[in-house]
């Protein structure tokens, strides 16, 4: 599938549902389309968010829909794929733009291959708040004792300045402390 065919199927996916469309048939071929990702597509997903469409933006706003799209599509590319999908996901967490969108396609339950992958962005990029936030839920989203240990590296590092993010990494932190202690009683 080329990157044309590829846009081609997300916006069809992303687009509003029209008058003769059922929500029932739109989930039925969006598990279909999603069933048969492609693992050659990752490299396709990753371009398109560091050189985004030009229906990116829409009567002056940005058409979210699309993004949303391609991360759900990232995600079943991550679950099938998973060791392909990290090896190729690095360079396009370089690209500001890009990045956000890519840290959501990894916050999936328990894929802590990840957290290197992360803990090297946050150590060797100057991250705004709104990227941290980003990694923060994706870390928290990816869960576990290596995820907990990397976000209680990563709270000493951020700036008081950005309040949000401290906020956010000490709520992800009690999140984690308080499964691994439910997880730690006997049953």
């Amino acid at each position: 599938m080329t990157r044309e065919e590829l846009l081609a199927q997300i916006w069809k996916e992303a687009r509003p549902l029209g008058v003769f469309g059922s929500e029932e048939e739109r989930a039925l071929e969006s598990q279909k389309w999603l069933e048969n990702v492609q693992p050659e597509w990752i490299d396709l997903f990753v371009d398109i968010f560091v050189h985004p469409p030009n229906y990116s933006t829409h009567q002056g706003k940005e058409d979210l829909g699309w993004y949303y799209t391609t991360v759900r599509a990232l995600k079943e590319c991550a679950t099938k794929f998973p060791s392909m999908f990290l090896q190729k996901l690095g360079a396009g967490l370089s690209s500001d733009g890009a990045r956000r969108w890519l840290l959501r396609a990894m916050a999936i339950p328990n894929m802590t291959d990840a957290l290197p992958l992360i803990e090297s962005l946050v150590e060797r990029v100057r991250l705004s708040e709104e990227d941290l936030v980003t990694v923060i839920g994706t870390v928290r989203e990816i869960g576990g004792q290596k995820a907990r240990l990397l976000l209680e590296k990563t709270e000493g590092t951020i700036p008081s300045s950005m309040a949000t993010a401290q906020r956010e990494i000490h709520n992800a932190l009690r999140d984690l402390k308080s499964f691994e202690r439910q997880n730690a009683r006997p049953q």
